[in-house]
C-alpha cells in the first residue's frame, strides 16, 4: 500500500491538509486549536524570505496566457510579509503529505501518509517527531472509495473530540483516471477514529469527480470552512472552498484559486488569512498560472478573494504544505519533495514582518562606475581579477591552450598587462588547458584547471610572483571536469567538479595541497549543475547553483546554505523566470551583508515543460553567451536592484571586491573584459 500511495502522491496532483489555530474562538459546536507556546527562534543569517515572485515569459502554444494579477480588491487586504528559513535536519523519514495539529499540553501531533493508511507521530517541540504505533485511519478496499487515503486535516469539537477530514480515492492517477472524495473520522484521542462517511462528493458537485487535499479551518462564527482541490469548469485546476455549519453538510462557495493546489490556512491575530499552495502551472487545457514552480503565500480578509501572490520555497517538487503558528509572530511549515527517495518531511520557519514594523535592515549599496569596461589584450577567455594585497590585481587568463597570469594597474584604464604562463600541455600529459579557477588565501594563489575533454583537472599553487609551489591532480572520477569552482575553507581549499544529476563533489585539500577527502553535495531539493559558484560566510559557505547549462531551456539560479561541514541548510531563488535561463553566477558578500551578484542570462529560451535535450556532459555547447546582469540581494535573500550591464555576447562573469572597489570580468565576443564600480 505503501508504493501506492507514494506513485499517487509522486504525480503532484495530491497535497496535504494543514492544521491552523484561529484566534477568534468560534461559537457552536466546534472550537479551534489553543494557541501554542513559544519555541526557538529560526536559525540565521535568514536567507529565504517572502517577495514579490519574478515575471515569468508565457509557454508558446500551450493555449491561452493567463493575465496579469490584477489590482487586489479590499477583501485581499494588504501584503504580509515574512521572513523564510529552513530549519535544518529532517522532521520525518519515509513519510509524506504532513498534517500538524497542536494539543492542548502544547505537543504537536503530526498526521502524515504512510503503510495502511493515516499514520501519526508526536513531538515536544515541533522538530523531533517520535512515531505513534497502529494506524489512525485505514485504507480501505481496492477499488473503492477509499482504497487510497491521504491528506487528513482536524478540527476540535466543542465537547473536546476531534474531526478529520481527510482525501479517499478510488486509486491512483489524476482527474479522469480516479475519484477523489472528502471523507471524515472522529475521535474522542487523536489516535483512535470511527469514520463517519463522505463529506464532499465529486459526483454530485461541480467539481467533477475530484475534490481532493482538504483543509479545515473554524471560521470565528464556529462554522467549518473546507478548502480543496477540485477539477470543475468552474475554476478548471485549483482550489476552491465549501462551508458547513455543523461540519457535515458543505455548501459550495466563491473562492476560486486557478492553477494552484495542496491548500493550508491560517487565520492570522489581526484577522487575515495566509493560504500556501503549491504552483501547479498546467492543466489538460493548456496554461493555469505563469507562477514557476514552487510554494506561495496569498492573503484575504474574508477567507474567500486570495490576491498579493509571493514565494515562500522555490523549487520543483516541493509540496503539501502544512502551516501551524509557533508562538511570538513565528510559524512553521511542513512539506516534503516528491524527489526525495526515500521521502522525507522538512519544514521551514516564517517570521513575521509587519507593514508598520518594518524588519530593520541597513541600506542597499551605492554602485557607481569608475572605471569603463575595457578589453585586456593578451588573452581570450575566463578572466579572474584577484586581490593579493600588491598595488596591482592578479590576473588569470586562459589563451591557446595555456593558463596564465599577469598583473593590472586598475587606475590606470590604458596599462597592459605582461602575462606569463603558469601552467600548460606540458603539464596535462600535452592536453591543452580549458576552463579554470583562481582565488587568493592562506597567503597563496590557488587555480583549478582542468584539461580539453573534461578528463581530469589539476590544483596548482603559487606564491605572489607567481612561482610553483604545487601542482597536483584533483582525482575527480564522478563527471566531468570542465566549469569548476574553487572556495576557501578555515584550514585549505576546496575544488567543486559536477557531479551529473545529483550537484557537486568537493574536494577538500589542506594548505600544503595535500588533498584531505570529498563530500558530494547536492540532490533532491538541493540537485544542481556546473556552472555554479561558493563563497565561504560565517559557519559555512553560499553556493551560488546554476540549474542547468543547457543554453536553449529554462534553468534558474539558486542560493543553497551549506554548514562547514558541506551540508545543506536551506535553498531560495536567486533569478528564477521561465523562458530564460540564468547560469555562471558569481558573488561577493558586504560588510552589510549585502550580496553582489553577477551572471549570464539568455532569455527567449524553451519553457521547462517543453525543454530541448540537454547536451551530454563533456559534449560541445552551442553559443550560450547572453546578457551579463547584475543583481544586489539584501540581508533576507530578497532582490533589491537588477541592472544589465552587457545586453548581449558575454559569459563567464566573475566577481572581486578590492576594499571599497567592484571589479568585475568576463567574456565577450572572442575577448576578455573588465569594469571597476565604486561600492558605498
Amino acid at each position: 500500500m505503501k508504493a501506492i500511495v507514494i506513485l499517487l502522491v509522486s504525480l503532484v496532483i495530491l497535497a496535504a491538509g494543514c492544521t491552523s489555530a484561529p484566534t477568534s474562538p468560534p461559537v457552536p459546536e466546534t472550537v479551534p486549536s489553543p494557541s501554542p507556546g513559544p519555541v526557538p527562534a529560526p536559525l540565521t543569517p535568514q536567507v529565504p524570505a517572502s517577495r514579490p515572485e519574478p515575471a515569468t515569459v508565457p509557454t508558446p502554444g500551450s493555449g491561452p496566457t493567463p493575465a496579469a494579477e490584477p489590482a487586489p480588491p479590499a477583501s485581499q487586504g494588504a501584503a504580509t510579509q515574512f521572513l523564510w528559513t529552513v530549519d535544518p535536519g529532517v522532521r520525518l523519514e519515509d513519510a509524506i503529505v504532513p498534517n500538524l495539529y497542536r494539543l492542548e499540553d502544547g505537543r504537536s501531533r503530526m498526521y502524515y501518509g504512510g503503510p495502511g493508511g493515516i499514520l501519526s507521530a508526536i513531538s515536544e517541540d515541533g522538530l523531533t517527531f517520535t512515531r505513534e504505533t497502529g494506524v489512525r485511519v485505514p485504507s480501505g478496499s481496492p477499488g473503492g472509495p477509499e482504497m487510497i487515503v491521504s491528506d487528513p486535516t482536524l478540527v476540535r469539537l466543542k465537547d473536546g473530540r476531534v474531526r478529520m477530514f481527510y482525501k479517499g480515492a478510488t486509486g491512483p492517477g489524476g482527474p479522469g483516471q480516479s475519484v477523489h472524495s472528502v471523507f471524515s473520522a472522529v475521535s474522542t484521542d487523536g489516535l483512535s477514529f470511527k469514520k463517519e462517511g463522505i463529506r464532499i462528493d465529486p459526483q454530485q458537485t461541480p467539481d467533477r469527480g475530484w475534490a481532493s487535499v482538504p483543509e479545515a479551518i473554524v471560521l470565528p462564527d464556529g462554522r467549518v470552512r473546507l478548502y480543496y482541490v477540485s477539477d470543475g469548469l468552474d475554476v478548471k485546476h485549483g482550489i476552491v472552498s465549501a462551508v458547513s455549519e455543523d461540519g457535515l453538510s458543505f455548501t459550495r462557495e466563491d473562492t476560486r484559486l486557478t492553477g494552484f493546489v495542496d491548500p493550508a490556512i491560517i487565520r492570522l491575530a489581526d484577522g487575515t488569512y495566509i493560504m500556501l499552495a503549491v504552483a501547479f502551472p498546467f492543466g489538460p487545457g493548456g496554461r493555469l498560472t505563469d507562477a514557476a514552480p514552487g510554494i506561495y503565500s496569498f492573503t484575504s480578509l474574508d477567507g474567500i478573494n486570495f490576491g498579493h501572490r509571493q514565494m515562500v520555497l522555490a523549487g520543483d517538487g516541493n509540496i503539501d504544505p502544512a502551516i501551524i503558528d509557533v508562538g511570538g509572530g513565528t510559524y512553521r511549515v511542513y512539506y516534503w519533495n516528491a524527489a526525495d527517495n526515500p521521502p522525507v518531511i522538512k519544514s521551514m520557519s516564517g517570521k513575521l514582518a509587519s507593514a508598520t514594523s518594518p524588519v530593520p535592515a541597513t541600506a542597499a549599496p551605492d554602485i557607481t562606475p569608475v572605471l569603463t569596461p575595457r578589453s585586456v589584450a593578451g588573452s581570450r577567455l575566463w578572466l579572474f581579477a584577484v586581490d593579493d594585497g600588491s598595488p596591482q590585481l592578479a590576473l588569470s587568463a586562459e589563451s591557446d591552450g595555456k593558463l596564465l597570469m599577469g598583473r593590472l594597474d586598475v587606475n590606470s584604464p590604458g596599462a597592459a598587462v605582461a602575462w606569463q604562463t603558469v601552467a600548460g600541455p606540458a603539464d596535462t600529459g600535452g592536453a591543452s588547458i580549458a576552463d579554470h579557477w583562481h582565488i587568493f588565501v592562506h597567503g597563496y594563489h590557488w587555480l583549478v584547471f582542468s584539461v580539453a575533454g573534461d578528463g581530469a583537472s589539476y590544483l596548482l599553487k603559487l606564491d605572489k610572483d607567481f612561482q610553483r609551489l604545487a601542482l597536483v591532480p584533483v582525482g575527480h572520477t564522478d563527471g566531468p571536469t570542465n566549469d569548476m569552482f574553487l572556495v576557501a575553507e578555515p584550514d585549505g581549499v576546496a575544488v567543486a567538479h559536477f557531479a551529473p544529476g545529483y550537484g557537486h563533489t568537493v574536494h577538500r585539500f589542506d594548505v600544503s595541497a595535500k588533498k584531505t577527502g570529498q563530500v558530494r553535495i547536492g540532490g533532491g531539493t538541493y540537485t544542481h549543475a556546473n556552472g555554479s559558484s561558493a563563497i565561504p560566510v560565517e559557519g559555512g559557505y553560499l553556493v551560488f547553483a546554476t540549474e542547468n547549462l543547457n543554453p536553449s531551456a529554462t534553468g534558474a539560479v539558486r542560493l543553497i546554505r551549506f554548514d562547514a561541514s558541506w551540508r545543506p541548510v536551506d535553498v531560495r531563488a536567486v533569478l528564477d523566470e521561465d523562458g530564460t535561463n540564468a547560469a555562471m553566477p558569481t558573488a561577493v558578500r558586504l560588510d552589510s551583508d549585502y550580496t553582489i551578484v553577477h551572471l549570464r542570462v539568455r532569455t527567449g529560451v524553451s519553457p521547462r515543460q517543453k525543454a530541448p535535450a540537454a547536451p551530454k556532459p563533456g559534449s560541445i555547447l552551442p553559443d550560450d553567451s547572453g546578457a551579463l546582469v547584475r543583481l544586489v540581494l539584501a540581508p533576507d535573500g530578497t532582490t533589491v536592484s537588477r541592472e544589465t550591464l552587457v545586453s548581449d555576447g558575454a559569459n563567464r562573469p566573475h566577481t572581486t571586491l578590492v576594499g571599497d572597489r567592484l571589479v568585475t570580468t568576463w567574456d565577450e565576443n572572442g575577448t576578455v573584459r573588465v569594469r571597476v564600480d565604486r561600492v558605498r
